[in-house]
């Protein structure tokens, strides 16, 4: 067979082709190779979200760019993502502050508890990076950010998710 997803004389040929392409769309997406015993991404055939957790990497799965004006003194909601798998993410934020002594502090959270070191920048735009684990389906991944200092209105840009392969999820606040 030139690829998996041709069917073998013999074999359920929807049921059979099926599976296989799915495999060659893993294989396609994913640049690893797969085979029935590869309990990574599949259970008894069907791919599964427990399957499919999150490890840390550099494959951008999703992003929320625009720039947010932070102009609050206290930690707020500025931005947030929700994931559908468990695991580790590796997270993204960009804080940015205009000269003139205004300071953005900002800080990953998930489902409204600190999770991440708080990170700032002042007269900068620095990009923060940071690994989050322990994240379950349903979690909220969130960036608070407030403005410490100065008269500027300080931004929050470029929240983005990497896992160590390409998969899909969706923004909830940009």
């Amino acid at each position: 067979m030139a690829n998996s997803s041709e069917v073998a004389a013999g074999q359920d040929g929807d049921y059979t082709q099926y599976n296989n392409l799915r495999k060659d769309i893993l294989d396609l997406t994913t640049g690893h190779t797969h085979d029935e015993t590869d309990s990574r991404a599949l259970a008894n055939g069907i791919i599964g979200q427990a399957n499919l957790g999150y490890t840390a990497g550099d494959n951008l799965i999703i992003s929320s760019d625009t720039s947010k004006n932070v102009t609050d003194a206290a930690y707020t909601l500025q931005k947030e993502i929700r994931v559908v798998r468990t695991g580790t993410l590796t997270v993204k934020f960009t804080l940015t502050s205009p000269a003139g002594g205004t300071i953005i502090i900002g800080k990953i959270y998930k489902n409204g508890e600190a999770v991440g070191t708080e990170r700032s920048a002042e007269n900068i735009s620095t990009e923060f990076t940071e690994n989050i684990g322990s994240i379950s389906p349903d979690d909220l991944i969130q960036i608070y950010a407030y403005r410490s200092a100065g008269d500027g209105t300080p931004t929050l840009t470029n929240f983005r998710l990497y896992n160590e392969y390409y998969i899909n999820e969706a923004v909830i606040l940009d």
